[in-house]
């Protein structure tokens, strides 16, 4: 049986990086005996031209873009075509299987629903090829290259009983946690996940975030300022009109300090996988435990981060910072 597997991004760059997972899947594919061809598209025109008359969806596999563009003519276009279309091919009777790319990871309340779809949420740190390669397995695209069962919308394939999972299980087994470890010294602050979820399970040690002290310590002393805004408030009669703003712009900077490649990627990911309830624990040392952490506001999604995951604040002991130290010294020295 002979795969089609279309990838479509309106950037260049990037659909050099989706053609490298689509090269995966397609070996993976010929590993279990099926046969496949890799077509590129910069537009969802281009899409249905390469679908053209060919009703066998169920050896279909479409990795696009939410942003890509209607046509050629508007590459530029900051529409969710790609979106849109991916929707459509979704309410077919037997739809193909299909992977949206996105930079925003609210898409994944849009895939939730679609039963041949998953999200694949982009960032700096992406593995294109192996998470592709990940999300094509999840949607059993190998497991049927030589002959591939209906799909019928709204109806299972059939699963043997060794490999099911009870949903139950997948619902235990779904978690993210992201810790940030800030002890006094900002240069040896760490970031760390963990997302459990069937087939897309990944864990990351103890990474470099690289703040800045002075940041940090600026930060510390707005959220006293803050906090000491709210406790005069509260002892007063005057009400503090200002605070939802001040909050608000304190949340922001918090974002902006935290909002490295390393964070960015691992919540991204953690989001994209488990959903947006992701546990994000700070562990803090000393003053830096008097940062409002949990006012974390991303000015891209106009929203509070603590709106959708829970954030919590811990203590950090001194010894553990002395271990840290010299853990991160002895990752240096094997550099």
């Amino acid at each position: 049986m002979r795969w089609m597997i279309i990838v479509a991004s309106g950037e260049t760059d990037q659909l050099a990086e989706l053609r490298k997972g689509a090269l995966e899947i397609e070996a993976k594919i010929r590993q279990s005996g099926g046969d496949c061809v890799v077509h590129e598209a910069a537009s969802v025109e281009d899409v249905r031209r390469l679908r053209g008359n060919r009703h066998d969806a169920l050896t279909q596999l479409i990795i696009v873009t939410a942003s890509l563009p209607d046509s050629r003519v508007g590459l530029n276009s900051q529409n969710l075509s790609g979106l849109t279309f991916i929707r459509e091919v979704q309410a077919e009777p037997s739809p193909p299987a299909c992977i949206l790319v996105s930079d925003r990871r609210e898409h994944w309340g849009d895939v939730r629903g679609m039963d041949q779809c998953r999200l694949l949420v982009v960032g700096a740190g992406t593995n294109y090829i192996d998470d592709c390669a990940n999300l094509a397995e999840d949607l059993g695209v190998w497991a049927g290259a030589v002959e591939p069962q209906a799909r019928p919308r709204g109806v299972d394939l059939p699963i043997p009983a060794s490999d099911r999972i009870p949903q139950e299980a997948v619902v235990d087994q779904a978690y993210a946690l992201i810790e940030v470890d800030l002890p006094v010294d900002a240069k040896y602050a760490t970031i760390r996940s963990v997302v459990k979820y069937p087939r897309r399970d990944r864990a990351i040690d103890n990474t470099p975030l690289g703040l800045k002290q002075r940041q940090v310590d600026e930060l510390i002393h707005e959220s006293r300022k803050l906090s000491g805004k709210f406790s005069k408030a509260l002892k007063s009669t005057t009400q503090y009109l200002e605070w939802q703003n001040d909050y608000r712009a304190l949340g922001e900077r918090f974002f902006k300090l935290l909002n490295t490649r390393e964070f960015a990627e691992q919540l991204s990911y953690a989001k994209g996988v488990a959903g947006p309830d992701v546990r994000l624990r700070f562990n803090l040392e000393g003053p830096v435990y008097d940062g409002l952490w949990e006012s974390l506001f991303d000015p891209k999604a106009n929203r509070y981060l603590m709106l959708d995951s829970t954030i919590t604040r811990k203590g950090r002991g001194f010894i553990d910072q002395g271990n840290r130290v010299k853990e991160l010294s002895d990752k240096g020295a094997e550099c």
